[in-house]
């Protein structure tokens, strides 16, 4: 019998700023989400993270996002991920000069 394989579901979309209530109710359904967040060292990169901010210190972050790499982001950006308790996967070999780097 030949195993069925289900065609897998991938994707990295951006979130927008008009999503990131939608968002936050996405996150709340699942047990962890791997998003690649904030990927590349210039504004628009990090502008991606700061869309995730729906309301003034409202933050579409929680603790099933698994940020992955978020070299973009400043040292305050990741004391709201801190904050918020969710994982983080930057400090992959690749990528964990750069953030040491930002975080000074």
């Amino acid at each position: 019998m030949t195993p069925v394989c289900r065609k897998p579901r991938h994707g990295i979309p951006d979130v927008e700023a008009n999503d990131a209530e939608k968002f936050l109710a996405r996150l709340g359904q699942k047990k962890c989400f791997l998003l690649h967040l904030a990927e590349g060292l210039d504004t628009t990169a990090r502008s991606h993270f700061l869309s995730l901010e729906f309301k003034p210190g409202e933050w579409a972050v929680a603790e099933s996002l698994a940020g992955i790499h978020c070299t973009a982001l400043e040292k305050s950006d990741y004391n709201i991920l801190k904050d918020k308790g969710p994982p983080w996967s930057g400090l992959l070999s690749a990528t964990s000069s750069c953030m040491e780097e930002r975080q000074k």
